[in-house]
């Protein structure tokens, strides 16, 4: 099926780039796969995918995510990568990185949750990856800490990465300060207390404030071309299903009232609470398949405070009870 987002042309140059140095010809590659790249701007992720795939054919040693991650400069990230350099602190920027990152890929959402140690970001998507998740993910996470390396270059910038897919074959080895743990209920990056406060040498109040007000009209852009109500409210309760946002936040964090937000829900033929009820099921769905955990730990994952409650929403939605679904699962 494909693709309904988008991604900064910048990143796929920068994968050709990578590949021309294994000794393959940009132009001929693209003339090959029937790719036509614009100078700037946008272009479907059904383009990414064909590189991708060809890519992770081509390139041998450490993951594809890594080495393009690893390429990244600050300002390969557009006006993305301005405001956040020129914010005051990591922390700070990663404020600016959440409202904006979809500017550069228009399914992907950032959740800031700061806690007393530090801040949890989380990787969420409006729509399935399939077989990109892994290296949009490994891409992502490298990017990021590439960036504060080059920003901070002194430093010592330990994060913990948690992602939702197994342990890869090919080599973490050159992970550095980046921690890896693999299955996990979601894709995260763990930023401790001591990277967040670090002050940026390239803070710069008058960049900040031209280079938000462009990233702002890129996302009021974008948002008006790709994204419908129900989309966005998919992505931002994905990644909180345990506490997802109320109705009333979600309407707020839009600039509508409650009562406006819910009849553009309805307008496209579902509510609030079907979304959460339709993407709780779905994780529930994954857990079952792909973890040993308990019936009862995966309701409270989900957000639910009854198990029972769980199982009887679980079976009027897949005419199964969900022992039956992780036995079903197992035997196909």
């Amino acid at each position: 099926m494909p693709y309904r987002s988008e991604i900064h042309v910048d990143y796929l140059y920068g994968l050709l780039e990578l590949l021309e140095q294994s000794g393959a010809s940009p132009v001929e590659l693209c003339e090959s796969l029937n790719i036509q790249l614009p100078e700037e701007g946008m272009v479907s992720l059904d383009l990414l995918a064909s590189l991708v795939d060809y890519a992770q054919t081509s390139l041998q040693g450490a993951s594809l995510g890594y080495q393009l991650g690893n390429r990244m400069a600050p300002g390969m990230h557009g006006y993305l990568g301005y405001a956040a350099q020129s914010s005051h602190t990591v922390y700070d920027a990663l404020l600016i990185d959440e409202q904006y990152i979809s500017t550069r890929i228009t399914s992907l959402g950032f959740i800031a949750s700061p806690y007393q140690e530090g801040m949890e970001l989380t990787l969420s998507f409006s729509e399935p990856m399939g077989n990109l998740e892994q290296f949009i993910v490994e891409f992502v996470i490298f990017s990021l800490s590439q960036f504060y390396r080059a920003l901070l270059p002194s430093s010592q910038l330990t994060m913990t990465a948690k992602v939702r897919y197994p342990q890869p074959a090919h080599s973490y080895s050159h992970r550095g300060h980046i921690h890896w743990q693999f299955d996990c209920a979601n894709n995260s990056l763990w930023i401790p207390n001591s990277v967040l406060q670090q002050k940026l040498p390239s803070a710069d109040k008058i960049l900040l404030q031209l280079s938000t007000e462009q990233c702002r009209a890129q996302l009021q852009s974008y948002k008006t071309k790709f994204d419908n109500i129900s989309r966005r409210t998919r992505s931002q309760l994905a990644s909180r299903l345990a506490s997802p946002p109320t109705l009333s936040e979600l309407a707020k964090f839009q600039g509508v009232s409650e009562r406006t937000y819910r009849r553009l829900l309805e307008k496209e033929g579902t509510s609030y609470n079907e979304l959460l009820r339709e993407l709780r099921i779905e994780r529930a769905q994954h857990l079952l398949r792909t973890t040993p955990l308990a019936v009862d730990d995966i309701a409270h994952i989900i957000g639910y405070d009854s198990p029972n409650s769980f199982k009887r929403l679980f079976k009027s939605w897949t005419h199964q009870t969900p022992g039956q679904y992780r036995k079903s699962g197992r035997s196909e």
